[in-house]
This record gives structure tokens, C-alpha cells and sequence, in this order.
């Protein structure tokens, strides 16, 4: 690509803002504006090389809760970070506010509530120990590593800022025999099932804000979805998924995918929904941030699971899916782990569990058999309702198996901690059945008291077998036996074990 002189860039910008500074004077700007090109590398404003701080795009209203700055350990002057907002579309009182920025090093923020006087201040998750420091109602935050954060002020989860900050990125660059899509800083109306294509890369720069929704129809291979931006489906309407699937991003049949840095938010239902009829696909989704309110917005769901848009039942052989660094909020599943995924692995993820489902669920059915699944220092932050935080309604033919889950916090009360069973439900295919074996839950932490916790299976042949328990503290105690946890086990359980 040809470069510019750094001045013609200067003179490009200003005759582009004399255009749009002439275009306001003559009636109100356009709600959308759409480009798409084939160009590389746009960081965000840079501040000494380690903050990229995106733009604001023209059109979309800034929160009316917050301001944010931020700073790197060399700068003195604060530089303003646009704060997006998200409205409830269940409870009109709530919202969710965020700001997102790159970095490497040491960055700090200033947070100026703006509709109520700061009398305190938490960030989750908690077990980072981010103490604030409040200064002149004005709260003060350190970071020296990207990190997914909730800040909440005087003790109300009802209007909280979300903090994403990304580590910095190398925007991609033109493949030979791979397409690039760019959708640069503004706003752009896709509509909604944009349809993607096999061997491409879309990239969402920072400051883009995307009204629509992508659509992987029919078989796909080879796709990335990357960036700093936002894909905004707000405009889907709230609907059961055997009614028709209104996700941001739901593939029919892909293949190799990969998500990225983005943020998701506002999606009818289920947030991501992925299948594969491939055999040994990957689905690779890393520090995807998503913010969903309706019933039945899952976070992930990668399934067997075929509900009314999908042609053809069932995953095939191999899936792996790999989820690391993302922020979810749901109210439904978080996350489907073993739902016909042979191979799953979970990592360093912040959950909002908003309650008509669980944080992480094992599986409501699946077909091909489950090899392994993984699941390592993840954060519940708030959990709602009355759905098990590990749950399974195991209803399909796969046999699960190797199941762990290690160095899990669960922040607040929650009501149902483990809920595992297999059972018959309308959602899976499958007329046979089978069973879960090898479940091993360590450090395993839950700040409250959660008082129904179950496990079942469903008959002598289809049991849920040698199940573990390794330093699992709830309210501050070791839980050592069945009694201490309100555990109830069924008869067609074997091998439940607990250990200091």
C-alpha cells in the first residue's frame, strides 16, 4: 500500500471534517454511515506508543452515567475515553456501560459517576484485589495487565461500568488467497444475517459500531472475526430460539473459526450459536466481550442442538471449541462446554449470570461422544435465579466424560451451586440416552450459601459415575461430605467423593 506524507493526511482530515461540519449546518447528520474497504492498520489514538484510546463514532449517544480518562505511567494529562451504553431491554431501570482501550504497561483510570455521589466503590472480579481509590467522589484504577472488569457504585449492580482493556493488537493485513473485509471507525448498517464467507477476515477497528448481525449460511470454512469494535443487534427481537435464531454471530456449518476482541450486544437470543457438520472443526473465541439482556440470550452456544434455522442435526467427530479471556453476560447458559464438543477448554473468563440458566453448562443433549472438557480460573461475578452455576440436563446419546473444573470464584448468594443430571427433555433429538462419568471439581470457591445442589441420573444403565470434590469452600467452609453442601444424590449415582 502506497503511504501518505503525514501533512496530506492532515489536509484529508480537515477537508473531510469541513465537509461534515458543513452537511450539520444544513440538517441533522445521517444515523449511518457505511464503508467497507480493503486497508490495514488503524491502532486508535496512541499515547506514548502503549494506549491505543478508539474514537468516538459520530451518532452514537454517550452514557449518561459516566465519564472515563485514562492515563499511561508517563502521561500527566488525562485523555477522555468514550463510555457506550447499553439499555435493559427486560428491566427499564438497569444498564451497563463500558469503555474499551488497548494497552501494554501501566494505565490509569478516572471514573466521575455522573448522576449519583460515589460512597463506594467494588470492582469485580473480586479475587483480583483492584482496590480504587477514591478521590473527590472520583474513582482512581490501576491496571498493569488487560483485564474484564465491573465496576459498581454503592453497592447497586444496577447501572455498572464494564472496563475492557484489550491488550494492544496488529490489525491483519491482506493474505494472498484470503479476502480482508475492514469496517473502519463510524457507524455501518449491515442488516441483520450479513453473510459471511470461507477464507476471510472481517476487522472491526476500534470506533465501529455495527448495526446488524453475521450469518454463516450453509458450510463455511476458515473465517475470523477480529477487532476492537461493536456488532449492535439491538434492533432482534426477544424470542424463544425454536422460533428462529436473532444471535450476533451464528454459523450453520463452519469450519476453523475464529472470534476475536470484539463486543457483542443486545442479540434477540442466543448471543453466539455455532454448528459444524465438519468433522475435527475448531472453534477458537478469545477476549469476545458480550453483553446480552433478553430471555434466552446463551453467551456461547456451541451445540448439537439444531432449533428451527439449522437443516441438519447434529455436530460432527472432533469438535474442538476453545474459550479464553472473554467477558459474557447472559440470561441463559453463559456458556455450552459438551453439547456433541468432543474436545472443550475454558479459560480466565468473567461471567454475569443474569438467571434463567447456568453459568457453565455440560450439555441439554449432544449426539457424538465427549473426550475431555476444561475449565480453569473463571470468574462468576453475579449470579441470579434459581439454575445451578455447573449444570447438566444431559438428555442425548454422547457419553461425557473428563470433565474439570479448577480454581472457580463465585461471587454473592446464589441458590443452586451443582445441579447435574440426565434426564428426558423436548430440546434433543436423540431417542437414546447415556451417561457422565469423571467430574472433578478443585478450588472450587463460592462466597455464599448455595442450599440446593443435586445430582441424578436416570437409570441403572445411564448413571452419573465417580464424581470429585477437592478443596470446595462455600461461605469460608471446606466442604467435606454430602450434608455440608445440601448435596441430594439419587440412586443411579456412584463414587462421589470429597476431599480437603
Amino acid at each position: 500500500m502506497k503511504k501518505h506524507p503525514k501533512n496530506y493526511l492532515v489536509l484529508l482530515a480537515a477537508i473531510a471534517l469541513t465537509a461534515i461540519q458543513a452537511w450539520a449546518a444544513d440538517g441533522p447528520l445521517p444515523a449511518v454511515f457505511e464503508s467497507q474497504s480493503r486497508i490495514g492498520n488503524v491502532n486508535g489514538s496512541l499515547i506514548n506508543g502503549a494506549v491505543a484510546n478508539y474514537p468516538a463514532p459520530l451518532g452514537v449517544p454517550a452514557s449518561d452515567r459516566f465519564k472515563v480518562e485514562l492515563r499511561d505511567n508517563n502521561q500527566t494529562d488525562w485523555q477522555p475515553v468514550f463510555v457506550y451504553q447499553s439499555h435493559s431491554s427486560v428491566n427499564k431501570a438497569q444498564s451497563a456501560s463500558w469503555v474499551s482501550f488497548s494497552f501494554s504497561g501501566q494505565v490509569e483510570l478516572r471514573i466521575t459517576p455522573l448522576q449519583d455521589a460515589s460512597d463506594s466503590v467494588v470492582i469485580r472480579p473480586k479475587a483480583f484485589q483492584l482496590m480504587p481509590v477514591v478521590k473527590q467522589g472520583q474513582a482512581h484504577v490501576s491496571l498493569n495487565q488487560p483485564r474484564k472488569l465491573s465496576v459498581e457504585f454503592n453497592g447497586s449492580a444496577d447501572h455498572p461500568l464494564y472496563i475492557f482493556a484489550n491488550p494492544l493488537e496488529t490489525p491483519p493485513k491482506k493474505e494472498v488467497g484470503r479476502e480482508l473485509v475492514v469496517f473502519n471507525a463510524g457507524i455501518h448498517n449491515i442488516g441483520d444475517r450479513y453473510p459471511l464467507s470461507s477464507h476471510t477476515t472481517y476487522y472491526l477497528q476500534g470506533g465501529a459500531v455495527l448495526q446488524g448481525s453475521f450469518y454463516g449460511p450453509g458450510k463455511l470454512e476458515d473465517v475470523t472475526i477480529c477487532g476492537r469494535g461493536i456488532l449492535n443487534s439491538g434492533y432482534q427481537k426477544s424470542q424463544h430460539p425454536t422460533q428462529g435464531l436473532h444471535s450476533n454471530i451464528s454459523f450453520e456449518d463452519g469450519s476453523n473459526i475464529r472470534l476475536e476482541g470484539i463486543t457483542c450486544i443486545e442479540a434477540g437470543n442466543f448471543q453466539i450459536k455455532v454448528q459444524s457438520k465438519q468433522p475435527d472443526a475448531r472453534i477458537d473465541i478469545e477476549n469476545l466481550k458480550l453483553i446480552g439482556w433478553n430471555p434466552c440470550s446463551d453467551g456461547i452456544h456451541v451445540s448439537d442442538m439444531d432449533w428451527k434455522d439449522h437443516p441438519v442435526v447434529g455436530n460432527a467427530r472432533g469438535m474442538s471449541l476453545r474459550v479464553s479471556d472473554c467477558f459474557i453476560r447472559a440470561n441463559d447458559d453463559a456458556i455450552l462446554l459438551c453439547d456433541g464438543v468432543a474436545r472443550s477448554e475454558m479459560s480466565d473468563c468473567v461471567i454475569w449470570d443474569s438467571g434463567m440458566g447456568a453459568s457453565f453448562c455440560l450439555s441439554w443433549g449432544g449426539h457424538q461422544p465427549v473426550e475431555s472438557c476444561r475449565v480453569d480460573r473463571c470468574y462468576v461475578i453475579h449470579k441470579y435465579g434459581g439454575n445451578p452455576v455447573f449444570r447438566a440436563n444431559h438428555a442425548g446419546e454422547a457419553l461425557i466424560r473428563n470433565v474439570r473444573f479448577s480454581d472457580i470464584f463465585i461471587e454473592g448468594d446464589v441458590g443452586s451451586l451443582v445441579g447435574l443430571k440426565i434426564m428426558n427433555h423436548r430440546y434433543d433429538p436423540d431417542p437414546g440416552h447415556n451417561s457422565i462419568e469423571d467430574i472433578y471439581f478443585k478450588n472450587i470457591t463460592a462466597e455464599g450459601q448455595p442450599t440446593n445442589n443435586f445430582i441424578g441420573g436416570l437409570s441403572e444403565e445411564f448413571q452419573i459415575r465417580r464424581v470429585t470434590f477437592e478443596n470446595l469452600r462455600i461461605g469460608g467452609k471446606v466442604i467435606l461430605n454430602p450434608a455440608d453442601m445440601n448435596l441430594k444424590i439419587n440412586n443411579f449415582v456412584s463414587e462421589v467423593k470429597f476431599l480437603p
